[in-house]
């Protein structure tokens, strides 16, 4: 298997949840409504502020909808890990 097909394992959905999903559409339906009523009486928001808002958005549905927390958690740690995360589980002798 590739590593690209590997990897994009760690991308799907561990188990959907109705309620997650519908708490961020509600979230960027209400952004995209506010923009739309500032737009409306001449105010402007600046792109940079609006796109990182729903950039936002979607790593935390992201970061909660698949297997990235699962995956930190119950993965043991390996040699070629960074030294930073190296040690921070005593091994036993």
């Amino acid at each position: 298997m590739s590593p690209l097909v590997t990897a994009l394992h760690y991308l799907r959905p561990w188990q959907f949840h109705l309620s997650l999903f519908l708490a961020c559409a509600i979230v960027v339906w209400m952004c995209a409504r506010g923009l739309a009523v500032l737009h409306r009486k001449g105010t402007r928001v600046g792109f940079g502020r609006a796109f990182t808002f729903l950039l936002g958005v979607a790593l935390s549905y992201a970061a909660l909808q698949t297997y990235l927390d699962f995956t930190r958690r119950h993965e043991p740690l390996r040699p070629d890990r960074p030294a930073a995360t190296r040690g921070l589980i005593q091994e036993s002798a």
